[in-house]
């Protein structure tokens, strides 16, 4: 349990330094189209505000908090349940280590999703801060739709 907090308090400390920095940088020397990825580096959602999409930026904020909140609780139950395993006799003994096994998965699946959510506010802040526009035009017998993104 310690172990955890330990770990904890190290990633926040390190990522508060990394938003303060690349805030000041980003402010100072990058084009909008970068400071948006950055800022969706630093912080899921915030690159979405940069790109005047407030709402998806909500969106993705407040689902990283209940993904990252989520997997942090699920490694505390696990930790507590590992504990009771520990500890336990006779036939409690498989329960627990299910138990403990179900919450560690549980907090492993949670985590996962958290990557790969801050992974695609990544990659949305990138493709909405460049000049892009949807196309749809409508042929004979087809309809089309095409992305254009400039780079």
């Amino acid at each position: 349990m310690k172990y955890h907090k330990a770990k904890l308090t190290i990633i926040i400390t390190i990522l508060l330094i990394l938003l303060l920095v690349g805030s000041v940088q980003a402010e100072s020397i990058m084009n909008p189209q970068h400071k948006a990825v950055l800022h969706s580096l630093l912080l899921p959602g915030w690159g979405q505000f940069d790109n005047k999409q407030p709402q998806k930026g909500l969106v993705i904020a407040g689902s990283e908090v209940v993904l990252i909140g989520g997997a942090i609780i699920e490694e505390i139950n696990s930790d507590k349940a590992y504990d009771r395993y520990n500890s336990a006799t006779g036939n409690d003994i498989e329960y627990q280590y299910n138990k403990a096994n179900r919450y560690h998965k549980t907090g492993n699946y949670l985590a996962i999703c958290a990557v790969l959510l801050w992974g695609y506010n990544v990659l949305d802040s990138y493709i909405y801060s460049k000049k892009s526009s949807l196309a749809m035009d409508m042929e004979k017998d087809r309809f089309i739709v095409s992305y254009k993104i400039t780079f």
